[in-house]
């Protein structure tokens, strides 16, 4: 995430973040990172939770505020390993 954050930025993107999770959220916070909102929730979100967090990006990026919205994520290789992984939400390729 700090990779993709220092391309973007080298770019001249300007860059903010949705934070989902408690260790994200204060490593980013502790970093000075521009965090436009967090939210705690537990391994599985509940259907309250994942609403809540899918209209933040949506409203953000409907209302012009983001031209795109990337999901950064660890993708589980196995019990050792995982792998830095972004996925682009919108805008649809």
């Amino acid at each position: 995430a700090e990779a993709r954050f220092e391309e973007l930025k080298s770019q001249g993107i300007e860059v903010d973040m949705v934070l989902i999770g408690k260790k994200g959220s204060a490593y980013f916070e502790r970093r000075g990172f521009p965090i436009r909102k967090t939210f705690e929730c537990g391994q599985n979100p509940n259907a309250k939770e994942a609403l809540a967090i899918s209209e933040e990006l949506l409203n953000t990026f409907l209302s012009g505020e983001s031209d795109a919205i990337e999901l950064l994520y660890t993708k589980f290789v196995s019990l050792i390993a995982s792998t830095p992984s972004v996925r682009t939400l919108v805008p649809f390729s």
